[in-house]
């Protein structure tokens, strides 16, 4: 069996999930405001994201800037 990666919905072109659980962050370039009321470039280099057990003994993985905590057995659903 091969493994897939496929968009997370919600965080397309930011996050990928694959069919065997794994969930990944892609490279990407971000425009934000800096301290002086500019914008600076922020780049990021994509890599495979640590999981954490919750108590249930479900596997989750924080996304977004907010760092929502999503299940990933939940986003390898939508994914696929």
């Amino acid at each position: 069996m091969q493994e897939e990666w496929k968009d997370i919905p919600g965080f397309e072109g930011r996050y990928q999930v694959s069919n065997f659980g794994r969930v990944k962050s892609l490279d990407r370039e971000e425009f934000q405001k800096d301290a002086h009321g500019g914008y600076s470039i922020f780049r990021y280099k994509g890599r495979i994201l640590r999981q954490t057990k919750i108590g249930q003994g479900y596997m989750v993985v924080p996304l977004g800037h907010d760092h929502q905590c999503c299940r990933v057995h939940r986003l390898v659903a939508m994914a696929f």
